[in-house]
């Protein structure tokens, strides 16, 4: 009686299982033809591109800045996507042709006709530290080779020194820096020091020194 009673609890066991892996496979199947609903992004400002909650727009000037000289951002493609960048807070104060972004991590006269011709003209600086380079605030600007263009790499330090020493073209312009004795007052995106300052802070810095305008830094 035994045998036969552990075989009944085993028919009787299987049964169960069967009806519930037939139950799950329906459920499934009508789960799996429910529509899908998108998970929606938080409303984002069209001027700097921060969600709305934490808009920067009513610290930013009311109009473009007048400047003369014009802006070359060369931004290393990961940059793009994080979202304390300072690139589109740059160009929300300037006007659309005196700040213009390329992406990429290798650029050339090919590909870059408009970048490439800027890197030869003698009117163009680079900003990148190093032993090679002038300090920006030193550096006796000519008259005629206004208005100048500066370029600045926008990536953590170990992009923009592969962008920098891998691409040609930023090593024909003169190269300028600025004073380390600078600190960073961007504090919603740490840095890994306080002389470590953001492609924004970089900009205002240097566009303040070719302008002669102390007031564009601020």
């Amino acid at each position: 009686m035994e045998p036969e009673r552990a075989g009944a609890a085993d028919w009787e066991g299987e049964r169960p299982r069967a009806i519930c892996a037939e139950e799950e496979e329906s459920v499934l199947q009508e789960l799996s033809e429910l529509p899908v609903e998108r998970a929606g992004k938080r409303p984002t400002c069209s001027r700097c591109s921060r969600p709305q909650k934490v808009c920067l727009c009513p610290f930013l000037p009311v109009h473009p800045l007048n400047v003369s000289t014009c802006l070359y951002i060369v931004q290393h493609p990961a940059e793009e996507s994080r979202v304390l960048r300072t690139v589109p807070l740059l160009a929300a104060c300037l006007p659309a042709d005196k700040c213009k972004v390329f992406i990429g991590r290798r650029f050339n006269e090919d590909r870059h006709p408009e970048l490439a011709a800027v890197c030869q003209s003698v009117s163009t600086l680079v900003l990148y530290p190093g032993p090679e380079a002038n300090n920006l605030e030193e550096l006796e600007l000519d008259p005629s080779q206004s208005p100048y263009n500066i370029i600045i790499i926008d990536g953590t330090w170990s992009q923009a020194k592969r962008m920098f020493y891998g691409n040609s073209l930023f090593r024909l312009p003169k190269q300028v820096q600025l004073k380390t004795s600078l600190s960073s007052q961007y504090i919603i995106r740490t840095q890994p020091n306080n002389t470590c300052l953001s492609t924004l802070e970089c900009a205002a810095f240097a566009l303040s020194i070719v302008e002669k305008d102390h007031c564009i830094h601020e």
